[in-house]
């Protein structure tokens, strides 16, 4: 080179100083003869299931006839189907966790989003693709014609709530050229454990081809038992995990790891995953968030709420989610991802719907 060409350090200087204040990542591949940089635009792909919410207030004696327990959630069975009969009649919403989250993400952060998943040919799926199309997330929902659309019943107790889900189509996850295209092109991937019931193959041909960060949700305690060596390599192949308290102490003890200590407990477990880069966030409802990386463990308080200004708890995980990665995204600190997800799942908590996200 003569003294007046860019040399390849000065050239990826360059660049990264004319792209610092945009969406676009960075990609530099590295051999041994040259140095070429790649520019990707940052391009978030959520994957999950689009569900309709039945909401109802129960009793003790109703989830003792399930053999139900508040705040945790199940998959429908023979032993609890007909819960949907009992509460056909209650108030519906859209939901499913991942769709609570691309929401809120798409609110606070203009990214180019898809969200794939499936939907039924059915008067719910409708209403789902109408309504998310008008917040710019639904043109990418396939429709499956012989299964109905998923649903959720959504059982609150006082502040606690149960979850029961019947993932309908959205067990059915036909990844087509055009789904693949998308997920090709993704900087970032985001899907919950539940996905591993509806298309590993999916998830394992995500991780092979590379090039992406994958973020996931352990999504329940029980799918660390349904599926220990599926939770594993997904926990394992991921750069953020996020989970409640007892979604973290599940994966600890399907791995052996025994600490009463919670955080003692997420280190030991990240730590014996390769966690060096991983981070790992701990909601624990009203009590701080724990975050695990690098070895270490950082906790931030969050701010007591007004009991009486609680209107139900449901979604309020999955808001948290989609503010902590709106910020995460954007390259900003973990402190900034915490406090986001914090005042976005307060809000929720409170009532606010998703229109109230864009100011936080």
């Amino acid at each position: 080179h003569s003294s007046d060409e860019l040399q390849p350090p000065l050239i990826v200087a360059t660049f990264i100083k004319l792209f610092a204040e945009t969406d676009l990542k960075v990609n530099l591949f590295l051999d041994t003869s040259s140095i070429s940089c790649v520019f990707r635009k940052t391009f978030v792909v959520f994957i999950g299931s689009p569900l309709m919410d039945i909401v109802a207030r129960v009793d003790d004696r109703f989830l003792s006839r399930y053999s139900l327990q508040p705040d945790n959630a199940y998959s429908v069975d023979e032993t609890n189907r007909n819960i949907f009969e009992e509460i056909k009649n209650n108030k519906t919403q859209i939901g499913g966790s991942v769709t609570n989250s691309v929401r809120v993400f798409r609110k606070l952060k203009d990214f180019p989003v898809a969200y794939l998943g499936s939907i039924g040919r059915d008067s719910y799926g409708q209403l789902i693709k109408r309504k998310l199309e008008l917040e710019g997330i639904g043109s990418d929902l396939m429709e499956i014609q012989t299964e109905n659309t998923g649903k959720v019943a959504v059982l609150l107790r006082g502040k606690a709530r149960t979850l029961v889900t019947d993932l309908g189509a959205s067990r059915v996850f036909p990844a087509d050229e055009k789904m693949w295209k998308k997920i090709r092109e993704a900087s970032h991937i985001y899907l919950s454990a539940f996905f591993i019931g509806v298309s590993f193959a999916t998830i394992t041909r995500i991780v092979e081809d590379g090039g992406k960060t994958i973020a996931i949700n352990l999504g329940a305690p029980f799918l660390c038992a349904k599926y220990p060596e599926e939770v594993t390599y997904l926990y394992s192949n991921s750069s953020l995990v996020f989970g409640n308290e007892a979604e973290h102490r599940a994966f600890a003890r399907l791995h052996n790891v025994a600490h009463k200590d919670l955080a003692e407990a997420v280190v030991g477990t990240n730590n014996s995953h390769g966690g060096e880069s991983r981070v790992v966030v701990v909601t624990r409802g009203d009590k701080s968030v724990l975050v695990v990386r690098n070895g270490e463990c950082e906790e931030f308080e969050v701010e007591p709420l007004d009991q009486s200004k609680i209107v139900d708890s449901n979604g309020a995980g999955d808001a948290f989610v989609g503010g902590f990665l709106s910020r995460y995204v954007a390259g900003e600190s973990v402190a900034n991802c915490v406090r986001c997800g914090i005042r976005v799942a307060q809000s929720k908590l409170c009532g606010g719907d998703f229109r109230d996200y864009a100011t936080v």
